[in-house]
């Protein structure tokens, strides 16, 4: 199979979202995550409690999912401006929960990837 390297590329795309916090309309320049460490995002969310039942925690996996796909809020000026100290603060402080959701999603999207942990945990119960 002849393919050029150079046609392989991530996918991108730009979201734009009207943060509540701000009341302004936000550009989010965003590319894929690769899908080894997405996976690898999905399976850190899924805990074990000791009594058997499983736990998940959405927030932190949608936190570094929009870190790896969105270099924008990685931006140490950025953080500054705001007067947060690092990244996930900045996205706390700008974003609701329903905007973070939004932002993660997409960046999943990007990646051919879903978010289908709440189906998972159900498929995994029955």
């Amino acid at each position: 199979m002849k393919i050029d390297a150079g046609l392989v590329k991530k996918n991108e795309g730009t979201l734009k979202i009207k943060l509540k916090r701000i009341g302004q309309v936000m550009e989010f320049n965003c590319v894929e995550v690769d899908p080894e460490r997405a996976t690898q995002l999905d399976e850190d969310a899924l805990n074990m409690s000791m009594n058997g039942s499983i736990e998940v925690s959405t927030f932190d996996t949608k936190i570094k999912m929009i870190l790896l796909g969105c270099k924008d809020l990685r931006d140490e000026g950025l953080q500054a401006h705001f007067g947060c100290q690092t990244p996930k603060d900045l996205i706390k402080k700008l974003m609701t929960k329903e905007e973070i959701g939004k932002l993660a999603d997409f960046i999943s999207e990007l990646g051919g990837l879903a978010e289908n942990t709440e189906d998972e945990i159900e498929e995994i119960k029955n």
